[in-house]
């Protein structure tokens, strides 16, 4: 069998391709072929309110035209918060906006494995034996942490990293609508880590200072757009996560 077929199961209409040809040229049909409702259902499970993702992620909105204009100094049509999201990517990602990145991370990384701070986990022993999910955790992860989000992240939620990683390896929990109940540990750190966020997005421009650029113009973007406080986490925090 080489032509596509079409198939109903329990009223939604699914379609089997099976040549390679054909799955290219499926794959560059714009038209019909998307991935928005499937990506738009991740952030309703997520977290996202769903009122707010047609009305706000797919509208395009002239003041975030301007921002990314003032952002990337190139000028543009028409933006929605989503392709705004990509292209905020690319632009931290680009050369002037990733050494800053470089250089906030390997300034705290080198503040976390300095002798004196490896030490405290060992209780003064001469010898340290930790768990490398904890090292990591005391180390790459903070470090990751305080460059995307400064220094006051810790402050907000001094385990923060630490209900990271548990949301990061626990996360398909989410894709397969675990109930609260079933996933105790996950939620509860899922609840850590969004609570941290939202009380970071609350603060001002000062204590915001030592965030990365992505993050504090996302904050920018997303108050065009009036977002609901959780809503702004999740989305804040599926940029960290990513």
């Amino acid at each position: 069998m080489d032509k596509p077929v079409a198939v109903y199961i329990l009223g939604v209409k699914l379609y089997f391709v099976f040549d390679p040809a054909h799955v290219m040229a499926t794959f560059r049909n714009a038209t019909t072929l998307s991935w928005d409702k499937f990506l738009d259902e991740l952030l309703v499970l997520f977290g996202v309110d769903r009122a707010a993702i047609n009305g706000i992620l797919h509208r395009h909105n002239p003041h975030l035209k301007e921002l990314y204009t003032r952002v990337t100094s190139r000028p543009v049509k028409a933006m929605s918060l989503r392709h705004f999201t990509e292209a905020l990517y690319m632009r931290q990602l680009s050369l002037d906006k990733a050494d800053d990145l470089s250089v906030a991370f390997f300034k705290y990384l080198l503040e976390t494995t300095r002798t004196e701070t490896l030490s405290s986990m060992g209780s003064g022993l001469s010898t340290i034996r930790t768990p490398l999910r904890d090292l990591v955790d005391r180390t790459v992860s903070r470090s990751i942490a305080r460059m995307l989000f400064g220094d006051k992240i810790f402050e907000l939620e001094e385990d923060f990293t630490k209900h990271t990683v548990v949301l990061a390896d626990d996360l398909w929990r989410i894709v397969y609508r675990y109930p609260r109940w079933l996933a105790r540990s996950f939620y509860n750190s899922y609840e850590h880590v969004m609570v941290a966020i939202e009380r970071f997005s609350l603060l001002g421009p000062e204590d915001l200072s030592s965030a990365s650029f992505m993050m504090r113009t996302m904050l920018e973007a997303e108050e065009l757009y009036d977002l609901d406080t959780r809503s702004a986490a999740c989305l804040l925090c599926i940029m960290y996560i990513a």
